[in-house]
C-alpha cells in the first residue's frame, strides 16, 4: 500500500518520547481480528532520559481505536485513564489524567513474555502534549477503521 504518511503515533515530552509504528498490518482490508480491526506487528520505541527500550508487539487496530476513544474522552474532561495493552500482556501504555491538566504516562515493554527483562517507564507531562498522540491515532483510524474495521473516512 503506497502512502505519503507513516502508520505511526508518538508522544514527545521534555523528558523523552514514546513512539509506535505499525510495521505490518495483517488481513487488511478483508480479514478482521478477534480483537477488533486488523492485527498488526508494531514497533515500540521508548526513550526516557538515559534509558531506552525497543521491541515489536502484536496489537490490533481495533485496540488502537478503543485507546483513541478513551484518550479523547480523558483529554476533553482532563480526567480519567486511557490504556493500551496488547493481548499477550507484553506491552502496556497508560495515560492517567489528574483533573488539573497533568498527565502521568506509564507502562511496560517486554519483547518476549518468557523473558524476565522488561522496561518499566513513567513520565509526567501535561494536556498540551496529548493532541500529538490523538492526531496520530486519528490518522490510523481513518485508514484502518474502528473496532469492526469500518473506515472513518
Amino acid at each position: 500500500m503506497d502512502r505519503d504518511y507513516e502508520d505511526e503515533f508518538y508522544l514527545i515530552t521534555e523528558d523523552g518520547q514514546i513512539y509506535l509504528k505499525l510495521m505490518e498490518v495483517f488481513g487488511y482490508p478483508s480479514e478482521t481480528s478477534f480483537l477488533g480491526g486488523y492485527d498488526t506487528r508494531t514497533l515500540i520505541d521508548i526513550q526516557l532520559g538515559n534509558y531506552s527500550g525497543k521491541g515489536t508487539v502484536d496489537i490490533s487496530t481495533g485496540q488502537l481505536y478503543k485507546f483513541l476513544q478513551e484518550l479523547k474522552s480523558c483529554y476533553q474532561s482532563l480526567n480519567g485513564i486511557a490504556s493500551l495493552k496488547n493481548y499477550e500482556g507484553s506491552f502496556e501504555l497508560i495515560f492517567d489524567f489528574d483533573g488539573l491538566g497533568h498527565v502521568k504516562v506509564s507502562g511496560h515493554l517486554r519483547e518476549d513474555m518468557s523473558a524476565r527483562t522488561e522496561l518499566r517507564f513513567e513520565l509526567d507531562t501535561d494536556q498540551t502534549r496529548i493532541p500529538q498522540v490523538i492526531y496520530g491515532l486519528e490518522d490510523l483510524v481513518s485508514i484502518y477503521g474502528d473496532e469492526k474495521g469500518v473506515s472513518t473516512k
